[in-house]
């Protein structure tokens, strides 16, 4: 494989999944990332219907970068430990409401994200998103710069 091993369009597969919430009907997300930047588009279509389009545009350098289209979290850091994991901590109000650490198989088929999120009453509640490389959607733009993950921004 070339290229980064994140970089691709993904699936959620439901029935790896383990998700404190309801299961979203669709999850995808579409990542671009470089050898020090990420750009994510997500897209979470529920179960009441609506789709949750969340994009962000990142460097691996623990600052706080702005995310668009997100109703739980309004920025996001990210750091990059190895070829083959991203983690994230996301804030609302400067308070950290989600962290998320992404892994990527060897063969670069499948993606895993674990997340735990902070409740407003302080509780942690943890989810494994489970996704699946796809060929690129054909209304999904190829883009060569960097991605978000979580049904949960």
């Amino acid at each position: 494989m070339t290229g980064d091993p994140f970089t691709g369009f993904w699936t959620l597969v439901p029935g790896e999944s383990k998700l404190a919430g309801p299961m979203p009907r669709r999850w995808t997300e579409t990542l671009a990332v470089g050898e020090d930047t990420i750009s994510v588009r997500e897209e979470i279509a529920g179960v009441d219907g609506r789709t949750l389009t969340v994009t962000v545009d990142a460097s691996f350098d623990g600052r706080d970068y702005s995310v668009t289209g997100s109703p739980l979290a309004d920025v996001i850091a990210y750091t990059r430990p190895g070829r083959h994991r991203i983690d994230g901590v996301a804030k609302k109000d400067g308070r950290v409401v989600l962290t998320e650490s992404v892994t990527v198989s060897e063969d670069g088929r499948t993606l895993t994200m674990g997340y735990v999120m902070r409740l407003p009453d302080g509780r942690d509640v943890a989810s494994v998103a489970v996704f699946k490389r796809q060929p690129y959607a054909v209304d999904e733009p190829h883009r060569s710069s960097s991605v978000t993950t979580d049904s949960e921004f």
